[in-house]
């Protein structure tokens, strides 16, 4: 075989040209493998981030017929005193028994909020929890099928955190009417 018998010789521009292209070929492999297991990240918490969305969603498509406690035909939705002690003890127990941690928890009386027609007080509770996506689904579930009625789940924020969970942080308020019956 003659061509394997001839060893073509390289200047000092073709051996600089061949190491500038080797040098780029691994730097091509290193960026590819270190992309791969960041690309894979990325779609996972894309795919968690859908799970939280949905799920938030859902709650609130649900919000107009509370599961717990449908009002009877002609009654008013709104109950006659605001359910504070009861929104407070229902957001921690679902905490709990979905095993999130709550970070931090502010309630707060709101002053008249005007919703269509009519002037509704307001109890509002922010939260900051963490826990995985399917905890922090389990924890707005149970929200959801708890006793108090006439609730709104606001302002959701989830990121993930450093520990490959989810940091959360939203509003839960519920409503009476500003005028006693």
């Amino acid at each position: 075989m003659p061509f394997l018998s001839v060893r073509p010789r390289l200047g000092p521009v073709q051996y600089a040209l061949l190491t500038v292209a080797a040098i780029m070929l691994l730097t091509d492999a290193a960026l590819f493998f270190t992309y791969l297991p960041l690309s894979q990240t990325r779609d996972d918490l894309a795919r968690q981030v859908g799970v939280v969305e949905r799920a938030v969603r859902r709650l609130q498509d649900r919000q107009a017929q509370p599961s717990a406690l449908v009002p009877l035909p002609g009654e008013n939705p709104f109950p006659a005193d605001l359910p504070t002690a009861e929104l407070t003890t229902l957001v921690v127990q679902s905490a709990q028994g979905a095993g999130v941690k709550i970070d931090s928890m502010t309630p707060a009386l709101g002053a008249g909020e005007r919703l269509v027609q009519n002037t509704y007080r307001s109890y509002r509770v922010s939260l900051r929890a963490t826990g995985s996506p399917s905890q922090v689904v389990d924890m707005l579930s149970r929200i959801e099928r708890g006793t108090v009625r006439s609730w709104v789940i606001d302002n959701v924020i989830a990121r993930p955190s450093a520990t490959g969970g989810w940091e959360i942080a939203f509003d839960v308020i519920a409503y009476a009417p500003l005028n006693r019956p």
